[in-house]
């Protein structure tokens, strides 16, 4: 880890399901010197073989590693147990709850209003990509993962219905 003068932290971190992964994830955070990485749960994805670890496996993986791995949420605002998975993540401690627009919804599509709401009032940071990846889209609309697509939601108005949104643009900033 590094010299005790400040906390390295990397806090967007896709975790894969594969042999061996935790060990290396941990040796690699330590190559790294990196105090601590917070694991954001993705919809399963498989990429180059590995399948993309959902709510149950990363909070599993942060669990044996408390002073190491916190963990982030994933849910589809469109299904109906999605306020619920929240809640229960959130009593295990959860830092943040990830939405991925590009499973086919828009940020400001209704079905994402209640998630907003109860985001804002446990005080829990949303991490939505505005990349621009495929979505449902029609002529003359945003995509659903770019910034105007975000900055228009009345979530992000000041007052009692303030959320943090964390975007990810495509260029890295």
């Amino acid at each position: 880890m590094n010299n005790g003068m400040t906390n390295i932290i990397d806090a967007h971190v896709h975790y894969f399901l594969r042999v061996g992964e935790e060990k290396r994830f941990l040796s690699a955070m330590d190559a790294a010197e990196l105090d601590r990485s917070l694991l954001v749960p993705l919809p399963p994805l498989e990429f180059k073989g590995a399948c993309t670890a959902g709510n149950e496996p990363i909070y599993e993986v942060c669990r044996r590693h408390p002073d190491r791995l916190s963990f982030g949420v994933f849910a589809d605002p469109r299904e109906a147990d999605a306020l619920d998975t929240v809640r229960r993540f959130v009593d295990l401690g959860t830092k943040v709850l990830k939405l991925y627009p590009p499973l086919g919804f828009f940020p400001d599509d209704p079905a994402c209003m209640p998630m907003y709401e109860l985001a804002a009032g446990l005080k829990l940071p949303i991490l939505s990509p505005t990349w621009g990846f495929p979505g449902p889209s029609t002529p003359g609309t945003s995509p659903p993962s770019t910034p105007t697509s975000v900055s228009t939601l009345p979530a992000a108005d000041s007052g009692p219905r303030r959320c943090r949104i964390c975007t990810t643009p495509s260029d890295g900033r």
